[in-house]
C-alpha cells in the first residue's frame, strides 16, 4: 500500500541510470545531473550545455509514471523542486528526475536519474502525536506514513518483557514504581496518564513485547527495539524474544539493539538481526564504533547524530555491508545533512515530514 503524504524528507546519493545520445550527434550530452536534499527540498544540478537557451525539469514517482512534476524553461544551472511542490509525489519516496536541453523549441538531448528511498523510523512511535511506546503510537506512526517504529523494552522480575522507556513509572504518573515489578496481569493497575494528545488515547497501558509486535506485524511496520538494562537481560529473555519474533513473522523486520558492548555481543550470536548504538565522540571514535559493530558481527549501527557522522562513516559501514542510520534526528536542516551522507534510516522525534 502507499505511504500517506510525507511532504519532507531528504534522500540521498544520486545513481545516474542513462545518458541519451543527442539526436543529431553522436556525443553524449555533458549534463551530469546530480542532487543534493537540503531544508528546502530537492536541489537538482548540472553542466550547462553549450547552446542551450533554457532546459525542462520533470520529476516522477519511481512506482507511478503518471504522477510528475514538470518545471519549464530553466536558464540557470540548478533548480531547487520544494516540498510544496511535491504535492502528492511523497517527498520521501524513489523519484526519476529527467532534465532536459532545449535550444530554442528543438530539445538538444535528456539525462535522467533517480533518487534513492530512506527508511524512516518514528522515535518511540510518533512521539509527538501519541504517547510514546504505546499501540496508539504504533498506528499514529504508520498514518503518517513511516516504515518503522523504534521502541525500548525491559525484562521483569517474573521474566516477562514490557515496551517502556525509563526504570521507573514516571511516564503513567506512578514514580514510585519499578517496571521490573511488574506482571502481565497487573498491567491494568497502570494506565499511561502522560503524552502527547493523551486525551485522545485515554485507554492506553504499557504493552508487552508479544503484543506489540503482533500489533507491528499487522500494520506492515518495522521495529527497531532498544534494550534498555544493559546487560542484565537473561539468556531466556533473549530467546523469548526470538521466538515472539518468529510467531508474528518478524524476525526479518526487526532490529534489537543495545548500546552496552557485552549485550551487542550476545544479541548478535541469537536468531535476531542486532545492532550497536552509539553516541560518536570524535571522528576516530565514530570510525572504531563501526569497526567494532562489524567485530561481533552486528548487522546495523545506530549513531547518535552530531557533527562527528560523516559521509567517510556511512562509507566505512557500507563496506563492511552494514546499515547505519541516526538516531533524534528532528528538523529537515539535520536530516538533509545525515541523509546525503548516505545514511540508511533516520530515526526522528517529531513529524517534521508534513511540514
Amino acid at each position: 500500500m502507499k505511504k500517506i503524504k510525507l511532504l519532507s524528507i531528504l534522500l540521498v546519493s544520486a545513481l545516474i541510470l542513462s545518458v541519451f545520445s543527442i539526436p543529431a550527434a553522436a556525443e553524449k550530452l555533458p549534463l551530469n545531473v546530480h542532487y543534493k536534499w537540503t531544508s528546502k527540498g530537492l536541489n537538482v544540478m548540472w553542466s550547462k550545455v553549450k547552446g542551450a537557451t533554457h532546459y525542462n525539469i520533470k520529476v516522477s514517482r519511481y512506482t507511478n509514471i503518471n504522477k510528475n512534476l514538470i518545471v519549464r524553461r530553466i536558464t540557470s544551472d540548478s533548480y531547487t523542486v520544494g516540498y510544496k511542490d511535491f504535492n502528492s509525489l511523497n517527498a520521501n519516496k524513489l523519484y526519476f528526475v529527467t532534465v532536459a536541453a532545449y535550444k530554442n523549441s528543438e530539445k538538444m538531448g535528456t539525462v535522467k536519474i533517480t533518487t534513492k528511498d530512506i527508511e524512516i523510523v518514528g522515535h518511540r512511535g510518533c512521539i509527538d502525536k501519541a504517547p510514546q511506546n504505546t499501540l496508539a503510537g504504533l498506528q499514529t506512526a504508520k498514518d503518517s506514513g513511516y516504515d518503522s517504529v523504534e521502541a525500548d523494552f525491559f525484562e521483569t522480575s517474573s521474566g516477562e518483557i514490557l515496551i517502556f522507556h525509563d526504570d521507573f513509572l514516571n511516564k503513567c504518573s506512578f514514580p514510585k514504581i519499578n517496571i521490573r515489578s511488574l506482571t502481565k496481569e497487573n498491567l491494568k493497575n497502570y494506565p499511561i496518564k502522560k503524552g502527547a494528545n493523551i486525551k485522545s488515547y485515554p485507554t492506553q497501558y504499557i504493552p508487552t513485547l508479544a503484543q506489540y509486535v503482533k500489533a507491528a506485524s499487522k500494520l506492515k511496520l518495522k521495529l527497531y527495539l532498544h534494550m534498555k538494562d544493559q546487560n542484565k537481560m537473561s539468556d531466556k529473555a533473549i530467546k523469548k524474544i526470538v521466538s515472539t519474533l518468529k510467531k508474528y513473522d518478524m524476525l526479518k523486520r526487526t532490529v534489537v539493539f543495545s548500546s552496552n558492548n557485552e549485550a551487542c555481543k550476545r544479541l548478535s550470536k541469537s536468531e535476531c538481526m542486532s545492532g550497536f548504538l552509539r553516541v560518536p565522540k570524535s571522528a576516530e571514535h565514530a570510525k572504531k564504533v563501526v569497526k567494532y559493530a562489524k567485530k561481533v558481527k552486528a548487522e546495523f549501527v545506530i549513531c547518535k547524530y552530531n557533527e562527528f557522522f560523516s559521509k567517510s562513516v556511512v562509507n566505512l559501514a557500507h563496506k563492511y555491508k552494514l546499515k547505519i542510520g541516526c538516531h533524534h534526528v528532528s528538523d529537515k536542516t539535520t536530516a538533509a545533512k545525515v541523509v546525503n551522507c548516505g545514511a540508511d534510516f533516520l530515526i526522528i522525534d517529531r513529524d517534521f515530514l508534513h511540514e
